[in-house]
């Protein structure tokens, strides 16, 4: 009897590698699906995604934001396997999962400028929402960041810009804080920074080693330099770091352990291309790898880009963009940085528009929307 099952557990051993061919929709397990190919479509084809956010906790459950042909927001559960409605004609350009309890999430609807609410929150992975927009008051303006803590789940972080789509815009983004789960945001925490410098403010990012050490993305209305903003104490004060002595609106700043990335874009050449994204043209990609002390500049020439949709900063320190390619403009790649900055590759052979990147750090999966030509959500395996 022992040698039977013996037998029989390495014939179901046999026949599970078998498996290994293609996605099955019929997986009751949630296990990760299997790649098919070098890029698999995940859903969404001949539509416009506007955003995703992939659950970094629980990374089966995706968030969606599409807005042609369908409106609407949409939550899988199976990594995409399936996907069910949220809200009905509603367009949502930012979404943040909790990064303490799997279960939180936020999403700012952009319905309209003074369309309220603004902010919802869902304790129950995107199945039921309440809104979270008390004591938000931005007239004319949208949310375009939502940013979570690592180590206290009552602390979320908002940038709020006139601009509905993207960044720089015609007035100053506000930062607004709660220290109480999003249940009443203050400005205070950009007050502060006012003292200091006429900007916008561009884009927020949490540390995630460091307790309340926060970066924010700036634009010198002025236009003399390309400047960050560093808090050590949750946004109470401020410290202005300039990165470089010529003028550039940064668009984008991310955060892992030591390593701090900024996207800038020259005066002038940060636009919207479509209506869901802003994109970065003639590109600097500013590299720390002492939390903000030093930084080093990395000239998209360099990458081989002209142009920057979407940048992601994994937690094993990848630098990952979307970029088109400055030897032939027809043609959109996806690039990789394994050893912050100095060298860059391409990830794969697929040369189509492509824009937002979200990535699934446990079982290495990126994702990405193609925004032209067989548009739709995608998905690729990291090696």
């Amino acid at each position: 009897m022992k040698t039977l099952k013996i037998f029989l557990t390495l014939i179901l051993l046999i026949l599970g590698c078998k498996e290994n061919v293609s996605v099955d929709d019929t997986d009751l397990s949630n296990n990760p699906p299997v790649q098919k190919g070098e890029i698999d479509l995940v859903g969404f084809f001949n539509e416009d995604v506007m955003s995703i956010s992939v659950n970094p906790l629980l990374p089966s459950h995706i968030l969606v934001s599409t807005k042609n042909p369908r409106r609407g927001v949409y939550l899988s559960q199976d990594y995409g396997r399936s996907w069910n409605l949220v809200f009905d004609n509603s367009l949502v350009l930012s979404s943040c999962w909790g990064r303490i309890k799997s279960n939180e999430v936020f999403i700012s609807k952009n319905e309209g400028m003074d369309i309220y609410p603004k902010l919802l929150k869902s304790e129950d992975f995107g199945k039921s929402w309440a809104r979270s927009d008390s004591n938000i008051r931005i007239f004319d303006s949208h949310i375009t960041r939502i940013e979570t803590d690592y180590f206290n789940e009552n602390n979320v972080y908002l940038i709020a810009t006139a601009h509905p789509y993207g960044m720089p815009s015609d007035a100053p983004g506000i930062i607004f804080a709660s220290t109480n789960g999003g249940k009443i945001f203050s400005k205070n925490v950009n007050n502060s920074l006012n003292n200091y410098v006429y900007a916008d403010f561009t884009d927020i990012s949490i540390n995630n080693t460091i307790p309340n050490l926060i970066y924010v993305g700036l634009s010198d209305l002025y236009q003399t330099k390309t400047q960050i903003a560093i808090s050590s104490n949750g946004g109470i004060s401020w410290h202005i770091k300039n990165i470089d002595n010529e003028f550039n609106a940064c668009t984008k700043i991310l955060s892992k352990n030591n390593l701090i990335v900024v996207l800038a874009g020259k005066s002038g050449h940060v636009t919207l291309d479509k209506y869901w994204k802003y994109t970065v043209k003639n590109v600097n990609i500013y590299i720390s790898e002492d939390y903000g002390n030093t930084f080093k500049k990395i000239e998209g020439k360099n990458i081989g880009i002209y142009q920057c949709n979407d940048i992601i900063l994994t937690p094993e320190g990848y630098i990952i963009l979307s970029g088109i390619q400055l030897q032939d403009n027809s043609k959109t790649a996806i690039y990789i940085s394994k050893d912050k900055g100095s060298t860059w590759q391409t990830l794969g052979k697929d040369f189509e528009s492509k824009t937002l990147l979200a990535y699934d750090s446990k079982n290495k999966f990126l994702y990405f929307v193609k925004d032209d030509v067989n548009k739709g959500l995608y998905r690729m395996k990291l090696n």
